[in-house]
């Protein structure tokens, strides 16, 4: 099959070698899914921390109730039709109305005499 002893060497540590950059592939691949998923916890922790912040400056100024603020929040949830503390996927949050319009006025154009 491989005639000579040098032969089926050479294939042996072809294959070898190959074993070895699959591992190494592997590893890789594994540290930079670990990179991501620990960066997205401290994306996480973050929102976490502000949403938080934000929920009780408004309490605390009055512009929302914390009743108002669980009824929200479970519209929000049933948006995609389950309750499970979660917006699914093509669920949006209601958006708000829309911002009027300023005024501009616009000088005519008069031309030079």
């Amino acid at each position: 099959m491989y005639g000579s002893y040098w032969g089926l060497r050479a294939e042996l540590e072809g294959q070898a070698l190959r074993q070895r950059k699959a591992h190494l592939t592997s590893v890789r691949s594994r540290l930079k899914l670990q990179e991501r998923v620990k960066r997205l916890e401290d994306e996480l922790e973050w929102v976490r921390l502000v949403s938080s912040a934000l929920m009780g400056v408004c309490i605390e100024k009055g512009l929302v109730t914390p009743d108002e603020l669980k009824e929200r929040l479970q519209k929000l949830d049933l948006a995609d039709g389950v309750e499970d503390g979660k917006v699914g996927p093509g669920a949006s949050p209601p958006a708000p109305p829309p911002a009027p319009l300023p005024i501009v006025r616009r000088r005519r154009f008069r031309p030079r005499d």
